[in-house]
């Protein structure tokens, strides 16, 4: 009898399951063999969900921001507390991820190629924090996802650490 397989499911499954190896070893260093190989799935099972690397990491990528995005505005939205105290919250619990987001992003725009090919994919996944960010803080969207982005690089590069409670209200009392 065939194995019966939600394809939705499995390509989701996917894409959660990809992240940490893109975050680990670099977009380059990457095979879609190496993919299925972690996966403990056949290369063609892979190619058959995605027909290139690129578009399985653009897919990943628009997944996982995508995700995150749903998770803070659904914060946003079932929880009591202040805006302000939710994002600290969320940033909190998130900084380590977004860390190696930002990593990764480092990463493809030190290739000229690589960094043409996803220019649009970085950008819309700014935007799209931009804009859940302009709801709620309004005319800060852009200058407040800025202000998070140094924060998480200043901690990266110079490991200093990070106080969202003190450094966002600071930076939106201003």
């Amino acid at each position: 009898m065939p194995k019966l397989v939600d394809h939705i499911t499995f390509k989701t499954e996917i894409l959660r399951k990809v992240y940490p190896i893109f975050i680990e070893k670099g977009y380059l260093s990457v095979t879609m063999r190496d993919l299925a190989s972690s996966l403990g799935i056949s290369t063609g099972s892979l190619y058959h969900y995605f027909e290139t690397k690129e578009q399985l990491f653009d897919s990943m990528v628009y997944f996982v921001v995508e995700e995150d995005t749903s998770e803070l505005e659904g914060q946003w939205k079932s929880d009591e507390k202040e805006e302000m105290e939710i994002l600290i919250q969320y940033l909190e619990n998130k900084s380590t991820h977004f860390q190696s987001l930002l990593v990764l992003a480092l990463d493809i725009s030190r290739e000229e190629a690589l960094h043409h090919k996803f220019n649009s994919l970085i950008k819309d996944s700014v935007q799209k924090f931009e804009r859940i960010l302009e709801e709620r803080f309004p005319d800060t969207g852009a200058p407040l996802l800025s202000f998070i982005i140094g924060e998480l690089y200043k901690n990266l590069i110079v490991n200093h650490p990070i106080r969202w409670n003190k450094s966002l209200r600071g930076f939106l009392s201003k």
